[in-house]
């Protein structure tokens, strides 16, 4: 009999430590799977500069309410040349907002699929003070960025960063 016990205890306790629970939206990072952010490089052609192109979309089958501006580019550009240490590059209003306030993103519902898109002109962004990116400064470099964003819960509670997003890394060209 307590040979049975204990298999039906042993059963019992796999069955619940084997079972995934849902993510918990109060931690940070645990609904990133429910979006995909993405960033392509366009370089300067004929009357265009140079631009990053960042793209968030829906994956998760289901309409969310995203915490993230859909108008203004407020994320993080990492670049790391072939030979030097990283840096990162902001737009200038994202950067002040960074240094000078305190703020909260607006709401954006997004329907399964739904995409929203960024279009950057690389002059528009700046790293170390007033260094502006242009397309020579980023031949041959590892370009990342990072955008901080929430997925609103049913409840209407939220965690700042509980869907943020980091892009796959994406190489620039050191062409002439």
């Amino acid at each position: 009999m307590n040979c049975i016990v204990a298999s039906l205890a042993l059963f019992f306790g796999c069955l619940c430590g084997c079972n995934p629970s849902n993510p918990d939206p109060g931690k940070t990072g645990s609904l990133t799977h429910l979006l995909s952010y993405s960033v392509a490089y366009k370089a300067p052609g004929d009357d265009q500069d140079a631009t990053l192109i960042a793209t968030l979309r829906n994956v998760s089958g289901k309409n969310v309410k995203v915490l993230v501006n859909n108008k203004k580019f407020h994320a993080a550009v990492t670049i790391t040349p072939e030979t030097e240490d990283s840096y990162t590059a902001y737009t200038r209003e994202f950067l002040d907002l960074l240094t000078t306030a305190i703020w909260e993103e607006p709401i954006v519902s997004m329907a399964p699929k739904e995409a929203i898109t960024w279009i950057v002109p690389i002059g528009t962004l700046f790293y170390s003070g007033d260094h502006k990116l242009d397309h020579d400064s980023l031949r041959g470099c590892k370009v990342v960025s990072e955008m901080n964003m929430a997925i609103v819960p049913p409840d209407g509670n939220y965690v700042e960063s509980n869907a943020a997003q980091k892009s796959a890394a994406i190489y620039i060209q050191n062409e002439e």
